[in-house]
């Protein structure tokens, strides 16, 4: 079964399902593997599926503020320009940060499975 092997080559996913798909289609059959989650009496796991979870919220992001400065009226006057320009920065930053969007969760892993082998329903 090569579109099993293309996993484990880094192949492109859609290649893979498209593959996979074809194979079924003509009749052919999956494969059993060792069970990677824990499986009910008699189930075979046919396929190991891990995605990556996606949720679409915003988020609560704290930034820092303030600066010191001191020196002659030049260097007084540069100081608070460039603070006031880390500030603007550092909110802007804050702000995309805490804005609705998708995050990534984490992976969430799953298994085809069905009633297969010598104790198969017919």
């Amino acid at each position: 079964m090569a579109w099993l092997k293309k996993r484990d080559r880094g192949g492109s996913p859609a290649a893979a399902t498209r593959e996979l798909a074809n194979h079924l289609r003509a009749g052919g059959q999956l494969a059993p593997i060792a069970p990677p989650l824990v499986m009910q009496g008699g189930e075979t796991a046919y396929t190991d599926i891990v995605v990556t979870a996606f949720a679409y919220y915003g988020a609560d992001v704290s930034w820092g503020s303030g600066y010191a400065v001191q020196g002659g009226p030049f260097f007084t006057a540069f100081g608070i320009l460039r603070g006031e320009l880390n500030q603007s920065r550092a909110r802007r930053e804050a702000e995309r940060m805490a804005s609705a969007q998708w995050r990534a969760e984490g992976d969430i892993r799953g298994a085809t499975r069905g009633h297969g082998g010598p104790n198969a329903r017919r």
